[in-house]
């Protein structure tokens, strides 16, 4: 699937409207670890966790093909975020080899989570594809988010990942 259908795609999974970039990136990693097998997008490890520029250029890609709008905003604080909206209407859409339904769910449960435990979920999820923290994500995690890694935020991470079916925190929290 090429990065541009996987940017409208997660749009329309999101009812036509996704809030924020770093919450497209971490979608679309969680999609993949789900079984999405999104092999297009090279993920790598950013600012907040798991970012495929890949996935990003097709957010331009996906614009300049009219097939989304990409709208600037500011929030508390003048924090600038982005609002995605498809321009088609919402239609029943899959995420790589994921059914729509499989889609959906993962869409639903990361929408549930806060912006902090879904960057900390997915965070998770790459250090242990990474393959070189085995048995010791947990501890990773609290070096590289020390500010976010609250036992309220890892408990909510936890969480989400299981409901994804993935075992990235398996560990105990300290």
């Amino acid at each position: 699937m090429s990065p541009k259908m996987v940017v409208v795609n997660l749009i329309l999974l999101n009812g036509g409207t996704l809030i924020g970039r770093t919450r497209l990136q971490k979608q679309a990693y969680l999609a993949d670890c789900c079984g999405a097998e999104l092999h297009e997008l090279d993920f790598i490890y950013h600012y907040y966790g798991p970012y495929s520029f890949d996935l990003a250029d097709g957010c331009v890609n996906a614009v300049a093909e009219s097939l989304v709008t990409m709208e600037e905003r500011y929030g508390q604080y003048r924090t600038p975020y982005t609002v995605f909206e498809a321009i088609r209407t919402p239609q029943s859409a899959g995420i790589g080899k994921l059914s729509p339904q499989q889609s959906k769910k993962v869409v639903d449960s990361t929408n549930q989570a806060s912006s902090v435990a879904l960057e900390l979920a997915a965070t998770a999820a790459f250090l242990q594809r990474q393959g070189v923290y085995n048995g010791r994500v947990m501890e990773e995690l609290k070096l590289r988010k020390s500010l976010k890694a609250t036992e309220e935020n890892l408990k909510e991470a936890r969480q989400l990942l299981e409901a994804l079916g993935l075992d990235a925190l398996d560990e105990e929290i300290d």
